[in-house]
């Protein structure tokens, strides 16, 4: 997600097909991280990820457990939640396997990812990694993902 580039036609192509919400979610999370903890900042951002994603009447409802969309039944003015670093790190574990098992697959079995890697030798280094989508901003789950990818890429070629 660091390619600008490739960001950008990841997200058309998840726009073209209806499933933007975990994209736009994921990038907003990496912003909401990167602000200074406490800050009026991370709460703005916070709560624009809240009532955009999260609440019953959100823009860009995710598809979440019923469990974990419970948890944000409120909306952001509510003062229900403490704007911490991980607030969303629940949130980001679905998405992030989301992005990974389904999006990011179709995605690169498309005609757009087949263009970009040809005008991108970077990329088509790291076509098989799902490190290339995850880089720089690993969650748990990426990290066990990309090493059992890897490994069932090496073993199949």
């Amino acid at each position: 997600m660091e390619d600008e580039q490739a960001r950008a036609v990841l997200l058309a192509f998840a726009e073209a097909e209806h499933s933007e919400e975990n994209v736009l979610f994921y990038l907003q999370v990496l912003k909401y991280r990167a602000a200074q903890l406490g800050s009026a900042e991370m709460q703005t951002i916070g709560c624009e990820i809240i009532d955009t994603y999260l609440c019953p009447r959100a823009k860009f409802p995710l598809n979440l457990s019923s469990e974990l969309s419970r948890s944000f039944h409120l909306p952001s003015d509510s003062n229900a939640y403490s704007f911490t670093v991980d607030l969303f790190d629940a949130v980001m574990a679905e998405v992030t396997e989301v992005l990974q098992f389904d999006t990011f697959r179709r995605f690169m079995a498309s005609k757009d990812a087949a263009m970009l890697l040809d005008r991108s030798p970077y990329l088509a280094m790291h076509q098989t990694k799902i490190a290339a989508f995850c880089h720089a901003h690993s969650v748990s789950t990426c990290q066990a993902s990309t090493a059992s990818s890897a490994t069932s890429t090496s073993t199949s070629s």
